[in-house]
C-alpha cells in the first residue's frame, strides 16, 4: 500500500461518515449534471416551437440587417438565413444591407419562397451612422 491509501484508510476509520457524505455529494453532483443534460435536450429538441406569427400577428414585420451577405464556405450568411426562416414562417420582411443589387436578389428569393409576404429593403451602410443625417436618410 502506498502512502495516500494509508492516509485514506486512516481518515475513513477516524470519520466513518465521511465516505457516506462524499458518496452523497458525488451522487448529487451526477444527478445535477443529468438534469442539466435532460433540460438541454428538452429545450432544444423536444419542446414544441412557439408560433411567432400567432404571437405577434398576421401582418408583423421583421427588420433584418446584414441580410445580403454570405461567407466563404456558403453563399448564405446569418442575416440571410434569418430572412429565409422568417419568410417561411410568413412574416413580412424589411432587409437592410449595403449593396442594392444583393438586396434585390434576396428580395426576389424571399418572394419566390413565400409569395404571400411583403419584402422591402433599405440600402444603408451603418459604418456611416455617425453622420447627423444618417437616420434621416433611412426614412426616405
Amino acid at each position: 500500500m502506498d502512502h495516500l491509501q494509508t492516509i485514506y484508510i486512516q481518515l475513513l476509520q477516524k470519520f466513518p461518515k465521511l465516505l457516506t457524505l462524499c458518496s452523497l455529494l458525488g451522487a448529487l453532483l451526477i444527478l445535477s449534471k443529468i438534469l442539466k443534460t435532460l433540460r438541454f435536450v428538452y429545450k432544444n429538441f423536444l419542446r414544441k416551437r412557439r408560433n411567432l406569427l400567432q404571437r405577434y400577428g398576421e401582418n408583423s414585420w421583421v427588420f433584418i440587417t446584414g441580410s445580403s451577405d454570405g461567407n466563404l464556405t456558403s453563399n448564405i450568411g446569418i442575416g440571410r438565413a434569418f430572412a429565409h426562416a422568417f419568410a417561411k414562417r410568413g412574416f413580412n420582411i424589411i432587409l437592410c444591407a449595403r449593396t442594392e443589387s444583393k438586396l434585390q436578389k434576396v428580395q426576389e428569393e424571399l418572394q419566390t419562397l413565400n409569395p404571400k409576404i411583403q419584402v422591402r429593403y433599405i440600402r444603408a451602410d451603418f459604418a456611416e451612422s455617425h453622420r447627423p443625417d444618417f437616420f434621416d436618410s433611412l426614412t426616405e
